[in-house]
């Protein structure tokens, strides 16, 4: 075992005097140093420190997790309760010292003594021994971490990249007192901060002094990437954020020593010095410590990049100016000297970041919370020093928000090479209004307030502009009504590996009518089709002995692992678990791919665990002796702002810079584009910038322009191992301004084939471009296409009455818009007087299976009695939609205003369409001849050439274009 070279004087000096000093069984009283002694004593002058005792078991540990509360060993005396698989459980209770009220200065004294007694006597049982470190090992076996004489407590720890050292960051507990005293610890050794070596469990000191920045929420919720303050650059070095605390000394007269005299005891008290974090660097080679940033500027959160830059988050304290987010940046001058330079990144933003992340490379990535922000920002230091480049990736296409701004909460930066964004927005709720039949609406009472928050997940690189989750949290959450994103999220974050999205969902448990409870489930989302999948979600009513009761704390995902912690609530056991995200598979049991093993057992209450690091993740492989191949090349027409590559091994990142390259007019000048590069995993998404990468704003792609992404003439490109890259230059088409236009055939044949209609955008934000299907409807029709949507939003389509000209907006019998939020709005019998009723928001809320980002085909009966919606993924079987249907039994039937009747489409958001039918159904409901009305597959007469799709109708019917 080795100590900090500040302790090993310590407790040399009292293995010296303890032989002399200590006499069990005295009795301690509390006085301070001026007390006097008892009857016929003396007092002696001798140093009594107090005999720090510890150790760590790491070694041998896969995770590390930290409890939230002190936790000692309760095993001993007792029988061992046993694992199924016969293995000791390890079983524990909470201890405390009932300090609470007391001063630090007696705290200290308190827990000294304390610690001189157990020192002297190992089985005395003071309640204090005790810390929050568990280990567990790759059998799920428990264990402390920590065997000490005083109560610690970690707030978290980090291994280096390399696996050679655990970094273990010491709490004090001021912020939430339990009524131990864990600064006593710190104190006597005048550490917070260790670093344990993880092949002999030897460690040391890294920095005496400091206390190592607390992760509250604030924190959390900025740091995107789930970074620690505790990160390492590509040399080793180590950063952190730090306060300053002070130790001081004072002595107190005990009793007694081996001749009976009461003698002089020194022990030690610390107190904040400084609560403004700064970025410090521990030098790999030398293990020096310095400042990185100033000690007028308080740091907030700071990432390490793969070069050495430190990016972070500051006030500074001199004039307080905003949160500005800085890059350090390291440079040699004209000289050779060594200098640093100091760029502002949000020139001196109102508002603060929001989020805060970086790619896989050396990218800075952040946002902020600001209507005006253009979107996600990105910056990365250049080489050569002294300068970066940075652009701006717009998010006009996601979101849909509610609050009018499409800017991300979160960025998850996935294995799976792409970046995703959540979204917050709010929605009102279901069945607005009141009255009416079957209790929904009829009045035309306006909606409430938005009363649900919506969390959505887009995959912005590669672009996808359809979400690939929306999670209502009011109302699929139990017992969670009006929580916010992160209070819903806490330890248990959104994460993306190997295709699916993971997140937890807590929800009541009834079978048979009983209540079970409340359990968390693990909710995998396949980001390709949204297919959902669980796990810890059996729920047999004919056995319930399976029910899985489970209550998750935290997880930690690492190279496809995920790992994570929790209570069994059906034996009240502390679990521990792992899910492999490469064998998730929709139709296949959970167990298949998850193991969990019973790590502990609690004697009275359980403490939750706050904090889990995997020391030995499992490694990834390649193949070194392969060609590199690009498995996929993302672009879209209607996407200006970003192309990506999928690579199938890890690349050389500064061959493939200088390699690849972006040209407008591949097949005459060949211009080259300015592309910002970020790398994710093995995926490579350039940002274009047609303004230049050192000028402030990011100018998109041209519209109805021809690009081509090339290899640079006598460029090579190389994978990590040095085998070149072979590659065919390619070319693509970008979109029109706005309206209707010719896309190839991306449908699957049963739902289409040929030339598609494609929608680029209205002519202005948010405008929505009315068109119609120029036919006549005598009775009743029946509308099918099959479409797929392009960004959030979907289709609306509208039944209107084409002889209401005085009012055109008031013709409109039935408006129906379809995403995968839908709504329907109409003109009701009203049974008092056989005429049109008032407009009713008869039905509104989440409708996943609508305009979900996939091809589907759509079929919308409007009859006399009625409207029916039904979608198709295959194109011959159609699954009903009831939430957005006119049902007879319940529902007003819709107003029929005779033989004058038209089809319109409304559009606003990006979309494809294909193969567009119009049938005719009669009094009876029988259809007419398919096609009878209208038969348009874009094959022959394109969208480009029909008047059916050039002619946008809002100016011509009067009709207004918000609607």
């Amino acid at each position: 075992m080795s100590y900090p070279a500040n302790s090993i004087k310590i407790y040399v000096k009292v293995l010296l005097v303890l032989a002399l000093a200590l006499v069990v069984g005295c009795a301690a009283k509390k006085e301070d140093s001026s007390s006097q002694g008892f009857g016929d004593t003396t007092t002696t002058q001798e140093d009594q420190k107090g005999n720090v005792q510890l150790s760590y078991k790491v070694s041998s540990a896969q995770t590390l997790v930290a409890t939230d509360q002190t936790v000692e060993s309760n095993n001993s005396g007792q029988t061992a309760r046993l694992r199924k698989d016969g293995k000791k459980l390890f079983t524990y209770k909470i201890v405390n010292q009932g300090l609470s009220g007391l001063s630090a200065k007696e705290s200290a004294l308190v827990t000294q003594r304390q610690a001189l007694a157990v020192a002297s006597d190992p089985t005395a049982d003071l309640g204090v021994i005790g810390a929050n470190l568990l280990a567990v090992d790759d059998q799920g076996v428990t264990y402390p971490a920590i065997e000490t004489n005083y109560p610690i407590k970690v707030m978290y720890s980090v291994v280096d990249p390399a696996g050679t050292y655990v970094y273990l960051a010491f709490d004090t507990g001021w912020e939430k007192p339990d009524g131990n005293d864990y600064a006593a610890f710190i104190a006597q050794e005048n550490c917070a901060f260790y670093r344990v070596a993880v092949a002999d469990n030897s460690y040391t000191c890294v920095h005496p002094g400091v206390f190592v920045q607390k992760m509250d929420d604030r924190y959390m919720q900025s740091i995107s990437g789930n970074q620690k303050p505790i990160q390492f650059d590509d040399d080793s070095n180590v950063y952190f954020t730090a306060t300053k605390f002070k130790r001081h000394e004072d002595t107190a007269t005990e009793c007694c020593d081996a001749a009976g005299n009461q003698y002089l005891m020194t022990y030690h008290w610390i107190d904040q010095t400084d609560w403004n974090p700064r970025v410090y660097k521990m030098d790999a080679a030398s293990g020096v410590v310095s400042g990185v940033t100033q000690d007028n500027e308080s740091v907030g959160f700071f990432l390490t990049l793969p070069s050495g830059e430190v990016a972070y988050q500051a006030y500074d304290l001199t004039n307080w100016t905003p949160g500005d987010l800085f890059i350090l940046q390291p440079y040699f001058d004209a000289t050779g000297a060594e200098k640093t330079r100091k760029i502002n990144l949000t020139n001196d933003s109102a508002w603060e970041v929001s989020f805060f992340t970086r790619d896989h490379a050396n990218s800075v990535i952040w946002g902020t919370w600001d209507i005006a922000s253009p979107g996600v920002e990105f910056a990365r230091p250049l080489s050569s020093g002294n300068a970066t480049h940075r652009v701006t990736l717009n998010t006009s296409l996601f979101g849909g928000n509610a609050w009018g701004n499409p800017m991300p909460r979160r960025l998850i930066i996935a294995d799976d090479g792409g970046m995703y964004g959540v979204f917050e927005s709010c929605w009102d709720q279901t069945n607005n209004g009141a009255g009416g039949a079957g209790g929904a609406g009829g009045t035309g009472t306006p909606p409430p307030p938005c009363e649900n928050l919506v969390l959505s997940v887009y995959q912005m690189l590669p672009y996808n502009g359809t979400p690939r989750l929306e999670l209502k949290l009011k109302s699929t959450n139990v017992n969670r009504a009006d929580v916010g994103w992160w209070d819903w999220m806490g330890l248990t974050p959104f994460q993306v590996a190997n295709g699916y999205l993971f997140y937890k969902e807590t929800q009541e448990v009834i079978m048979n009518g009983a209540f079970y409870g409340i359990r968390d489930v693990i909710r995998m989302v396949r980001v390709s089709d949204r297919v959902k999948v669980s796990a810890l979600h059996t729920m047999d009513p004919a056995t319930p002995e399976t029910l899985d009761q489970y209550t998750l704390y935290s997880w930690s995902l690492r190279n496809g692992i995920l790992y994570f912690s929790g209570l069994n609530n059906a034996t009240n056991t502390v679990v521990t678990g792992t899910l492999d995200t490469s064998k998730v598979k929709p139709g296949i049991s959970y167990k298949s791919y998850t193991t969990i093993t019973d790590a502990a057992s609690a004697v009275g209450a359980i403490s939750a665990v706050q904090d889990i690091e995997v020391l030995k993740p499992s490694a990834k492989v390649e193949d070194a002796t392969t060609l590199p191949q690009i498995l996929a090349t993302h672009t879209d027409p209607d996407n200006l702002y970003s192309i990506s590559f999928d690579f199938d091994k890890t690349m050389n990142k500064t061959s493939v810079e200088g390699g690849l390259q972006v040209v407008e007019d591949p097949a005459g000048t060949a211009v080259a584009v300015s592309a910002y590069p970020v790398w994710i995993e093995k995926t490579l998404h350039f940002i274009p910038d047609l303004n230049g990468l050192a000028i402030y704003g990011t100018d998109p792609l041209k519209m109805s322009t021809t690009y081509g992404l090339q290899l640079v003439t006598g460029a090579t490109v190389r994978d990590s191992f040095g085998n070149e890259l072979t590659y065919s230059n390619q070319s693509f088409v970008t979109r029109p301004l706005y309206g209707w236009y010719d896309g190839s055939a991306g449908s699957p044949g049963a739902l289409g084939g040929g030339t598609e209609a494609k929608f680029a955008g209205p002519q202005t934000e948010y405008m929505k471009e009315t068109y119609d299907m120029a036919v006549t409807i005598p009775v009743g029709a029946r509308l099918e296409f099959s479409a797929r949507n392009l960004a959030w939003d979907g289709i609306s389509v509208a039944l209107w009455d084409t002889t209401v000209v005085a009012d055109p907006n008031n013709g409109i019998l039935a408006h129906l818009r379809l995403g995968n939020w839908s709504n329907l709005e109409y003109k009701f019998v009203d049974p008092a007087t056989g005429g049109p009723g008032s407009y009713t928001w008869w039905k509104s809320g989440n409708t996943p299976k609508v305009f979900n980002g996939t091809w589907q085909r759509y079929r919308i009966d409007f009859t006399a009695s009625g409207l029916d919606v039904w979608v198709s993924t295959d194109g011959v079987s159609y699954e009903h939609q009831p939430d957005i249907s006119i049902d007879a039994t319940y529902d007003y039937p819709l107003f029929d205003s005779g033989n004058n009747k038209t089809i319109l489409l409304r559009v606003s958001q990006p979309v494809a369409m294909d193969n567009l039918v119009i049938t005719s159904i009669d009094g009876a409901g029988n259809l007419g001849t398919p096609g009878d009305l209208l038969d348009q597959n874009f094959d022959i007469t394109a969208a480009a050439a029909d008047a059916r799709f050039t002619t946008e109708m809002n100016t011509a019917y009067g009709l207004t274009w918000w609607w």
